[in-house]
């Protein structure tokens, strides 16, 4: 029993340790990536990719076209650092948000953008921490409770930082922009998906925490059963010499 009990410890842990190193991995994937917000502004022909700290827009070309050249669907990424805004600068105060001119006040820094990205931050932190203990709970079965509590706080960082995002980004001021003809809306891009999957790796890394810590009391339960019993047993044979 004590043996199983001892391999099941190790492979939890690894398979934990495993799942919150694709979570972060996930996670700074998200960060890095530009398309959390995702809008097609065809009158323009230009798709706005709006992230948390770089915002992207490509020109896009659909149709028929005579030139070949100019039959390619999207052409490359032209991006600018929300940290660039500049609100003295162009037509930033000047235009309505909702204008097609005013979109570029859409490319700066909001509350609920630095929130998510401080959310992350902490969550790729205390993904870093919850493997250094769980490295030293390997060793030492007490730590595995602790180990346990830091990755529950790991996939809770994560899923609130998502839930925020979701939030005000389908709220309407900032998830419809209105063009000259028409209204376009924003949706949730690649990024937005990817930090989704983070979430579900952190939480099926607290899943199998559980049962590194289940494994952990048993083998150490086990041991300290067999400990006690082969002392008395000692002890007996001493007192019948």
């Amino acid at each position: 029993m004590s043996e199983g009990a001892d391999i099941g410890r190790k492979g939890s842990l690894f398979l934990s340790i495993l799942f919150s190193f694709i979570g972060a991995g996930l996670s700074i994937a998200a960060i890095l990536t530009p398309s959390w917000q995702i809008v097609n502004l065809r009158e323009y022909g230009s798709i706005h990719e709006h992230g948390l700290w770089l915002d992207c827009t490509r020109h896009s070309r659909d149709g028929n076209h005579i030139l070949q050249r100019y039959a390619t669907i999207t052409e490359p990424l032209h991006c600018v650092y929300k940290f660039d805004y500049d609100k003295y600068s162009g037509t930033f105060e000047l235009e309505d948000d909702n204008s097609p001119v005013g979109e570029v006040n859409r490319h700066k820094f909001y509350g609920w953008h630095t929130s998510t990205l401080i959310l992350l931050g902490f969550a790729l932190l205390t993904t870093g921490l919850s493997t250094f203990i769980g490295a030293c709970a390997c060793c030492h079965s007490s730590l595995a409770i602790l180990f346990t509590i830091i990755t529950l706080l790991t996939t809770l960082l994560s899923a609130i930082a998502e839930g925020i995002f979701f939030f005000f980004s389908h709220r309407a001021d900032n998830r419809f922009i209105k063009g000259i003809v028409g209204t376009y809306e924003q949706r949730v891009g690649t990024a937005f998906f990817l930090q989704m999957a983070a979430a579900f790796c952190h939480l099926a890394s607290f899943i199998i925490a559980l049962l590194f810590t289940y494994f952990s009391f048993a083998s150490s339960k086990d041991s300290d059963g067999f400990s006690i019993q082969r002392s008395s047993r000692t002890n007996v044979t001493n007192i019948g010499r």
